[in-house]
């Protein structure tokens, strides 16, 4: 037996905890909605929060709920049911009568719908991002991570690997402009209030500006971490 539920944008709630134990007036309530509505209900939550942590807004969220071969029986007091560790868009349940010990595997199949940034056109592995690359697309993300929902998130920026056509782009996948490529000569901008240093090094990494990476002090030989200022620069607070 299988039921079909949708959940609306707002369902999005804090993340919860694994552990879902689900709540009403009474525990009469409870047992009349069976185990089956409890696990629906739980897993729903469980996926609003999960949505709720990528802070992206969705057009709709499908829930399947697959009944087990054997379904369980009445139970007096709520179905504790907990949400086990895996994949998002086939979430595994487990539904225990806290009464009796007796507990029920389910299976939650999952979409979340939602408009996200997608290639317009290829795009190479390097290749510096602008507006017209992209496009908003609905997109089934259920158990992606790092979507972006607005495509000023990626422009400016290029893609670690290359870009289909239609592709969902990943905020990991991504990174700054080129600041500083590994071997490069760059100098090093380090000091504290009042005053500030500059000397020379070169760089372990690629690092985009903006971000971190490690930087070799030509006069010490010691290896630093600093940030990304510009090209062929790096800051950090304390020059070594």
């Amino acid at each position: 037996m299988r039921a079909m539920s949708r959940a609306s944008p707002s369902l999005l709630h804090r993340l919860v905890p694994a552990l879902l134990v689900m709540s009403a007036c009474t525990p009469l309530a409870h047992a009349r909605a069976g185990a089956h509505g409890q696990v629906e209900a739980a897993a729903r939550l469980w996926l609003a929060g999960e949505v709720a942590r990528q802070g992206i807004a969705p057009l709709r969220l499908d829930l399947e709920v697959i009944e087990p071969v054997r379904p369980p029986g009445d139970c007096p007091q709520p179905w504790q049911v907990d949400a086990l560790k895996g994949r998002v868009d086939r979430l595994q349940l487990v539904a225990t009568c806290t009464a009796s010990g007796e507990q029920a595997r389910y299976v939650a199949r999952t979409r979340v719908i939602a408009r996200v940034v997608v290639a317009r056109e290829d795009i190479a592995a390097g290749q510096p991002i602008d507006a017209r690359l992209l496009t908003l697309a609905e997109q089934d993300i259920a158990g992606v991570d790092g979507v972006l929902a607005d495509t000023a998130q990626a422009i400016g920026r290029s893609s670690r690997r290359p870009l289909r056509a239609g592709r969902l782009l990943r905020a990991q996948y991504l990174h700054a402009e080129i600041g500083v490529r590994r071997g490069q000569p760059v100098r090093i901008i380090g000091g504290a209030p009042g005053f500030q240093v500059s000397i020379a090094g070169t760089a372990m990494d690629d690092a985009g500006i903006g971000e971190a990476t490690r930087v070799r002090n030509a006069s010490t030989g010691r290896i630093l971490t600093a940030v990304v200022s510009g090209e062929g620069t790096v800051s950090t607070a304390t020059a070594r």
